[in-house]
């Protein structure tokens, strides 16, 4: 079982890996909470749908719950411990991740308010015989076309057995989330996304362009063995509210990356 620990202020991991799952299958782990010196109240919620990655490269987020947690809110008393079973929950081959919020509060002051944010990630795979597609099972919708695609099978990419076998294996990203500072209609701001090489290879990158209010310039990138790369990212918005796209970073032999990408527009 995987297992995020949390206190009020920090995460000691930021990511629970599930087992390899069967598609129609599922499997569990544990959200472990751990608090400090006052009573809490506390939520659960995801902060958006989850997202697949297919061999092509598309990103596509389940139109169902991929991602099931037993207990969405409840109270934790001064130097309590609690476990929160969470179960993945795949209906098609392929990689999955999901942000979701743990959020707290003292019980006596509800107005100081903490959230931490943390990731989901399963790996779906095929079980049982083989099968042709089935109609109205399109479970998986295409995102990040303007005109929205139904896919019903998304094909396996990367496994993901530990968070620290995919840091040992080549590229990664040390952070997963980039939520851009509070951004005015018209104007721009930048944040700049580090992905790492820890392999003794050099890898090719390909950077699938965000949807819009989020861009970048930059489409592919040799990084070198044992180097790292900060790449740009610009949150433009035209309208106010706030804004979620994915950055999907594609490499030659070392798999894909899903980093999300949030920004507040303001008027």
């Amino acid at each position: 079982m995987s297992s995020v620990m949390v206190s009020r202020s920090s995460l000691r991991t930021k990511t629970i890996v599930f087992p390899i799952t069967a598609s129609g299958e599922t499997s569990e782990a544990q959200l472990e909470v751990e608090n400090g010196d006052v009573d809490l109240r506390w939520y659960l919620s995801s902060f958006a749908p989850p997202y697949g990655v297919d061999t092509s490269g598309d990103v596509y987020r389940a139109t169902y719950t991929a991602f099931r947690c037993s207990k969405v809110s409840g109270t934790l008393g001064a130097h309590e411990k609690m476990q929160v079973p969470v179960t993945f929950l795949p209906r098609d081959r392929g990689d999955y991740a999901q942000f979701w919020d743990l959020e707290c509060h003292p019980l006596s002051e509800p107005q100081q308010k903490t959230k931490i944010r943390f990731q989901l990630c399963g790996t779906g795979t095929k079980s049982g015989p083989v099968e042709g597609p089935q109609e109205g099972d399109c479970s998986l919708v295409k995102t990040e076309p303007s005109v929205m695609t139904k896919k019903t099978k998304v094909e396996q990419t990367v496994t993901k057995p530990s968070v620290e076998e995919v840091v040992r294996r080549g590229v990664y990203s040390p952070q997963d989330l980039y939520t851009f500072p509070a951004t005015r209609v018209g104007e721009s701001s930048s944040l700049k996304v580090n992905i790492r090489n820890n392999s003794a290879d050099t890898h090719e990158l390909k950077f699938v362009s965000p949807r819009e209010p989020f861009h970048i310039k930059h489409s592919k990138y040799s990084l070198r063995s044992q180097h790292y790369l900060k790449l740009p990212v610009q949150f433009k918005p035209s309208t106010p509210g706030s804004h979620t796209a994915v950055l999907l970073i594609q490499s030659d032999s070392s798999g894909s990356l899903i980093i999300q990408l949030s920004g507040e527009a303001v008027p």
